[in-house]
């Protein structure tokens, strides 16, 4: 049986401040112009398709603002109104598009609340379906035809079969490249991929950081991309356009969700970097539990979606400058083969996935390159390299500032499975 082993890619926040948006040119390894629609700058209706989608409404608009000293003071920290003012720093969700794939099986969240008061209603639900009415943000109807990025789709959810590791045998390339490199996450359910109680079923191939995967069937990632949009309205409004000009917004998206994630542990721990996320809550030692969508999950994770979402608001306000965009390559596989079962394992930007030799020696040996990194603002980076999880004996070693040499040795002794090490930027 094959083991298999993957190297991937994750940027952490550096400091400074943010320079001119339209100073800069795009920076985004799959495309060299803007080929997205920027709801931001042009708010013509959009028909790809059989689908139209329009910019909302001004009276349908939230536009959010800090709460006073009094209001902070019991708790609160997410507030909205519905007239824009003067100064206004934060970007808003209401040029921010969602799209359902699964013909409206799930929708967006219509209303979210948290402790303290901090409540947010961004849709009215028709009778007892999913699909959303008056909404607050930009949605389409259905699954997109054509080139999709025309539409402006930040989120896109699709709540079926074969949205687990199955993603990684037949859509890898095209979620990372056509997807998440121009300003779209892609979101499912892990299903059967993965279970958990006596025995752990875990049928990934590989840690695959441009895709995000709740854990559980239909609902389960509801409240990580409604917790992802929410939090994101509080994006100062140069930040999220410099992002959404360059095509990169799922990159500080995912790193804004891991980075806050209610654990006391590093940012380079396998607890923030996971195949899937508990994204509904626990009720534990008396933690209301947000929304009905907010149920009890997988107690060992102990996940408190009321301090998550604080935290991940509370970061957004003050993010001046962006995440870098961490980038890696196999330049010389010494021994060992890209993974076969994934596809385009040999041209993705943002993850190297091998797998052992059959037979000989089995040991994986691969020199990799982080020189295509980069970030928006032009600072300068280190990158750093971590084993999560998976053979202890891997061995990495720095032969200059951006190559690495990195041995997987076989094992009989390991049960199938991964090793997986991350490449941290800042």
């Amino acid at each position: 049986m094959k083991r298999i082993f993957s190297l991937f890619m994750t940027g952490l926040m550096v400091a400074g401040f943010l320079t001119s948006v339209q100073a800069q040119s795009i920076q985004n390894p799959y495309h060299s112009n803007v080929v997205w629609k920027l709801w931001y700058e042009n708010q013509e209706s959009v028909t790809v398709g059989a689908n139209t989608i329009s910019p909302r409404p001004e009276a349908y608009r939230f536009y959010p603002t800090d709460p006073t000293p009094a209001e902070a003071a019991t708790g609160q920290y997410l507030k909205v109104v519905e007239d824009d003012y003067p100064g206004r720093r934060y970007a808003g969700f209401f040029n921010d598009g969602y799209d359902t794939a699964d013909n409206w099986h799930t929708s967006f969240p219509w209303e979210m609340g948290f402790n303290g008061g901090n409540r947010i209603t961004a849709s009215e639900q028709i009778g007892g379906a999913e699909m959303a009415a008056s909404p607050r943000y930009i949605t389409g109807d259905g699954y997109p035809q054509g080139d999709f990025s025309a539409l402006g789709i930040q989120f896109s959810n699709q709540s079926t079969t074969g949205m687990g590791h199955d993603i990684l045998s037949y859509q890898t390339m095209s979620v990372e490249r056509d997807w998440y490199f121009k300003n779209a996450l892609r979101a499912g359910p892990a299903y059967i991929s993965y279970q958990s109680g006596t025995w752990i079923t875990d049928s990934y191939m590989a840690l695959f950081p441009a895709y995000f995967n709740g854990d559980g069937a239909s609902y389960w990632q509801f409240g990580g991309y409604g917790k992802m949009m929410y939090a994101g309205s509080y994006l100062p409004t140069e930040t999220k356009k410099e992002l959404l000009h360059n095509g990169v917004l799922p990159s500080t998206v995912l790193y804004n969700w891991k980075s806050n994630l209610p654990y006391k542990v590093p940012y380079d721990h396998m607890m923030r970097h996971r195949i899937l996320y508990e994204a509904n809550g626990i009720r534990q030692e008396g933690f209301n539990v947000p929304n009905s969508f907010e149920y009890m999950a997988n107690f060992q994770y102990q996940y408190d979606a009321n301090i998550h979402f604080a935290n991940m608001v509370d970061q957004y306000k003050s993010m001046d400058v962006t995440a870098p965009i961490t980038l890696i390559k196999a330049v010389e596989i010494i021994q060992g083969a890209y993974n076969s079962k994934i596809s385009g394992a040999d041209q993705l930007k943002t993850l190297v996935a091998l797998e052992h030799p059959a037979a000989g020696n089995r040991d994986v040996i691969v020199r990799v390159s982080t020189e295509d990194s980069f970030d928006l603002q032009g600072y300068p980076l280190t990158v750093r390299a971590k084993l999560l999880y998976g053979n202890k004996d891997t061995q990495v070693e720095r032969e200059s500032e951006h190559i690495w040499k990195v041995t997987v040795p076989w094992s009989d002794t390991i049960p199938e499975g991964r090793t997986d090490l991350i490449f941290v930027a800042n």
